[in-house]
């Protein structure tokens, strides 16, 4: 149970390594774009799936520093509204859940009867890079995306392109992050979303196998990494049983602010930060 304590806040947190950096990077101009890199865009654009809900029992491998833990738990997603996870242990009690609304970001750890909720405004990174709800919906759904753009499309004419075999790597650049879109130019699929930041700070979404959703593919098997300071945070997430469930209603988490205690992210932050001693 300690274990599970500690590691609950680490897929929410795991993205603030590339925060960690104080020193800006220099802008780089995108380059104007290929009919090749137009065409590759266009593709996974249209391979965005369209319904508005996707629900799913999920499995969760996590690693920390010299932590592991095994969980299994659900997965429920309403386009532009909410991601929610919840984490359970013995296949039917629920640990911790972590929510990501458009307003807000909520990691609520019940065993340890603690809760974190911030704007995403609240945090400086977050803030000045434009990174919202959105960023989070697109590396759930599989999607490219530029940040503060909600859920608009991006177009070919805001990154720059680089084949190298079947691959073609799109990036874009903003002042403190670099943000590449790793597409397979043969199937039209993105495989991998990489955010890199200062002094080594980086996070890695990788897209492993697709599982049929209805008309469109919908990743089943990602692996999350990234570099908190001294500490690697990996996750193994496998889904199953996807569906396109509109039944969904209970889209948010209620607190009992009178048994749950409220705890400032600096404090989860430090405790990531502690699994590698």
């Amino acid at each position: 149970m300690k274990k599970i304590i500690r590691l609950i806040p680490i897929l929410t947190i795991a993205l603030l390594a590339v925060s960690c950096s104080k020193k800006a990077k220099q802008a780089v101009e995108n380059p104007g774009s290929s009919i090749e890199s137009t065409e590759i865009v266009e593709r996974l654009n249209a391979n965005r799936v369209n319904q508005q809900q996707v629900t799913c029992r999920m499995s969760l491998d996590i690693e920390a520093g010299k932590q592991s833990l095994s969980v299994g738990g659900s997965l429920k997603m309403k386009r532009n509204d909410v991601i929610q996870m919840s984490l359970q242990v013995f296949g039917f009690v629920e640990a911790g859940r972590i929510e990501f609304t458009q307003d807000y970001m909520l990691i609520l750890n019940r065993i340890g009867k603690q809760y974190v909720k911030v704007d995403y405004k609240d945090v400086d990174f977050f803030k000045r890079n434009n990174i919202d709800f959105f960023t989070f919906q697109a590396l759930f759904w599989n999607e490219l995306f530029a940040p503060g753009q909600s859920d608009s499309r991006p177009t070919a004419s805001q990154f720059a392109q680089d084949k190298d075999g079947k691959n073609i790597t799109l990036t874009h650049t903003t002042k403190q992050l670099v943000l590449k879109f790793i597409t397979n130019a043969t199937t039209g699929m993105l495989e991998q979303t990489l955010i890199d930041g200062e002094n080594g700070g980086a996070m890695r979404w990788n897209y492993n196998s697709w599982a049929r959703l209805n008309s469109k593919d919908f990743p089943d098997k990602m692996k999350i990494s990234a570099t908190i300071k001294n500490t690697t945070v990996s996750a193994d997430l496998q889904l199953s049983r996807l569906r396109t469930d509109e039944k969904w209603k209970d889209t948010r988490t209620n607190i009992d602010t009178k048994k749950i205690r409220q705890v400032t992210i600096d404090a989860a932050f430090r405790q990531i930060l502690s699994l590698s001693n």
